[in-house]
């Protein structure tokens, strides 16, 4: 088992390209490997410290809060914060022919009172499946119909699928929650 916040070839972005460590005159370890940005533009990139896996650890480190950077403000990206993802798709609901005023009130209703309290902060890339199953059954407890905020989840997480911000929608498989019949 690693120590907490060691990082394994693994754990490396996947635009990486083979990572070399070598002594320097000083005595500190020097990890470099070439790293292909968003645009498609190469380069490398390089990370010290007094170890040699530390230095492999710190140059992952760096790429991994590299990723996206380079990407315009508009575009998605794991790194995103579901805030973000939210304007973003309410945006896209804004502009679409097809959604009525009364729809985009009420999905703006949804992601002010439900969405963004319960997850505005996190990153995109850190809701799983658990994450938003929690938050359904939290909000289910409470009385509150959750049919609307899954639909508009599994809308917006479609949306960060669509961008390439994450691979697959993670509430396509929530647990349904089933009310009372009347």
């Amino acid at each position: 088992m690693r120590p907490a916040g060691e990082r394994s070839a693994a754990d490396a972005p996947r635009d990486l390209g083979k990572i070399s460590v070598t002594r320097t005159k000083t005595g500190t370890y020097q990890a470099e490997a070439r790293y292909a940005l968003f645009s498609g533009r190469v380069a490398k990139q390089r990370a010290r410290a007094h170890s040699e896996s530390a230095a492999r650890t710190a140059l992952i480190q760096k790429l991994q809060a590299l990723k996206g950077s380079d990407v315009g403000d508009g575009e998605l990206t794991p790194q995103r914060s579901i805030a973000e993802l939210a304007a973003f798709w309410l945006k896209e609901k804004e502009v679409d022919n097809n959604v009525s005023a009364n729809s985009l009130r009420a999905y703006r209703s949804v992601v002010n009172n439900q969405v963004l309290p319960a997850i505005g902060q996190r990153r995109i890339a850190d809701c799983r499946t658990s994450v938003i199953d929690r938050v359904i059954k939290e909000r289910a407890a409470t009385g509150a119909d959750v049919a609307k905020l899954r639909n508009a989840l599994h809308q917006m997480f479609g949306v960060a699928v669509r961008h390439d911000a994450i691979p697959a929608n993670p509430v396509k498989e929530v647990a349904r929650i089933s009310r009372p019949r009347k």
